[in-house]
């Protein structure tokens, strides 16, 4: 008989080459999301500082917490005499109680007396 199949060890093999190919794809994807985590806390960040430092030109005042920045709303009217809302900071993540919260999932930091602003997530406090 010529009938050629695989032996147990060759089976073996194959399962753990399945196995360790699954596992360097999974440490692959853990780092690149994380270094897309990263990648958006900097733009919220940006964003946000913005929209402080806008609510504080037009109202002349810091905003009291970052609830007013995404409760807040500015009328502003176009060259055509259309007015249109737009509130100073849209599409931001909330958790439950309805604070602001980075990537991450932890809660950003806001001092209304100086209008410093930032992350609460370990390593990320001084961006």
């Amino acid at each position: 008989m010529n009938k050629r199949s695989l032996t147990l060890v060759e089976l073996l093999m194959v399962v753990c080459l399945i196995f360790v190919l699954i596992g360097m794809y999974g440490i692959c994807f853990n780092y690149m999301a994380h270094i897309a985590k990263e990648t958006a806390l900097r733009y919220e960040l940006n964003n946000v500082r913005s929209a402080i430092t806008y609510y504080k030109i037009i109202n002349n005042k810091l905003p009291a917490d970052l609830k007013e920045l995404s409760e807040k709303a500015l009328t502003i009217e176009t060259e055509y005499g259309i007015n249109k809302k737009r509130i100073f900071a849209e599409s931001l993540r909330l958790d439950d109680k309805g604070d602001l919260v980075d990537p991450f999932y932890n809660k950003y930091s806001y001092d209304s007396q100086t209008g410093r602003f930032g992350s609460l997530t370990n390593g990320y406090e001084v961006w």
